[in-house]
């Protein structure tokens, strides 16, 4: 599962999705948010552990963004 947004407005809806990913492992075996950030397509892996409490707690833009540079890798 891949969800593909714009970075502002989306931390509820990725904290949500990560939440469901970490609690169905065994039928989610990868689920990632990507983003635009900078100009580049980053892609954060969902199904890391506490990753929906750093995306639910990012209240702006820039809050997303930094933790997509941090945590995010390239994505094609």
């Amino acid at each position: 599962m891949v969800e593909k947004r714009r970075v502002g407005g989306t931390s509820a809806k990725w904290s949500a999705l990560a939440r469901y990913a970490q609690d169905h492992t065994e039928s989610v075996r990868r689920c990632m948010a990507v983003a635009v950030v900078a100009g580049s397509l980053k892609a954060l892996d969902l199904t890391t552990p506490d990753i929906d409490h750093r995306i639910a707690e990012a209240t702006n833009q820039n809050l997303i963004a930094a933790i997509f540079d941090g945590e995010g890798m390239s994505y094609p």
